[in-house]
């Protein structure tokens, strides 16, 4: 019988600190921290083995799909399936392979799919092999073999909601990078839940190109932009002390406060349709919202008082945005394997 693995891993949403996971933006900061939550939006990978050496692949949100012969070593790196086709180049699995993927978040998103795709895929791979690797190995991989694929510097933060599940800080520095749980003891993924409201605005956004206008107008001095930089490193440092006391009221403060910062990153980060959904929440009760991502559309995420949920929703939809049925999770990736 082929061998056979399933793989699903999950997304994220982010409250700070984004845009400063670029290396080497960081350094520059004396260090960064974002803060995020994995939720259950997966990306799912399927490997069957096949007899021959004929490589397929399936993506089955989107509709691409490539059939290649000759092995791993005869796939394009260019294309709608380059991502993954990198990926098993890197990985070469021997043999013929059938693989098939699937992302539950909307295109555009902002929630890390394409990341989240990935290391779905190389901890699918690996399972192929029989093999396993250092987790922060393999997200090291991945965010290369991204960079590679864009042609400009990739934000490191989208591996870490997939790989290890849960509410997280990922601290970068000159020594490298670290995730921090910020709840060990899961109590506060359900509080946390009963406040969080994410919606998809109906606008999709490139986020490689959205953050390399960031990244140019800082080393090109753009004062508005460095600026901003300095207030998103100050603001997720109370971010971050606003999770470890779990103050729902404070992070809301501060997820306003963040969502200000990164408008003034660059052009494009907000548009008139985005601002009337942010006001429309407001006007409905919601303390909180900013978009997930590097801006510039994609899905929003609302941090509204349990009792305005049903309100905030409707106001949203009302200007154009879609609900989406989002849970926090407190697991990674995970792989089943059926030799």
């Amino acid at each position: 019988m082929a061998r056979e693995i399933f793989a699903s891993a999950p997304t994220r949403i982010d409250f700070g600190g984004g845009t400063l996971d670029i290396h080497p933006i960081y350094l520059y900061f004396d260090g960064g921290i974002t803060i995020n939550a994995a939720i259950n939006l997966d990306s799912q990978v399927w490997l069957t083995g096949r007899a021959d050496d004929t490589i397929t692949i399936r993506s089955i949100d989107t509709g691409h799909t490539l059939e290649c012969d000759g092995g791993v070593a005869a796939l394009p790196l260019t294309g709608p399936l380059a991502l993954i086709t990198r990926m098993l180049r890197y990985y070469r699995p021997a043999g013929g392979l059938d693989v098939a993927t699937k992302l539950l978040p909307p295109h555009g998103s902002g929630l890390g799919a394409s990341s989240a795709l990935i290391i779905t895929l190389a901890h699918a791979l690996l399972a192929y092999h029989g093999k396993s690797d250092d987790p922060q190995r393999i997200i090291r991989i991945c965010n290369n073999l991204e960079a590679q694929l864009m042609g400009m510097p990739a934000g490191q933060q989208d591996y870490y909601p997939p790989t290890y599940g849960g509410i997280n800080a990922v601290h970068y520095d000159i020594e490298g990078v670290r995730v921090e749980s910020l709840d060990p003891d899961g109590a506060f993924l359900p509080v946390l839940q009963e406040h969080v409201l994410v919606t998809y605005t109906n606008i999709t956004h490139h986020s490689g190109m959205t953050n390399w206008q960031k990244i140019r107008n800082y080393f090109d001095g753009v004062e508005r932009t460095v600026e901003s930089f300095r207030r998103i490193k100050a603001t997720v440092s109370l971010f971050y002390d606003a999770f470890k006391t779990r103050d729902i009221a404070r992070i809301a403060e501060l997820l306003n406060t963040e969502w200000e910062n990164r408008k003034g990153l660059s052009d494009g980060v907000t548009n008139p349709d985005i601002d009337r959904m942010v006001a429309a929440a407001r006007a409905a009760g919601a303390w909180a919202s900013k978009l997930c991502g590097a801006g510039g559309g994609g899905c929003m995420m609302t941090i509204v008082p349990p009792d305005r949920r049903a309100a905030v929703l409707a106001a949203l939809e009302a200007e154009g945005a879609s609900a989406l049925d989002v849970r926090l999770v407190r697991d990674g990736v995970s792989v089943t394997v059926n030799a």
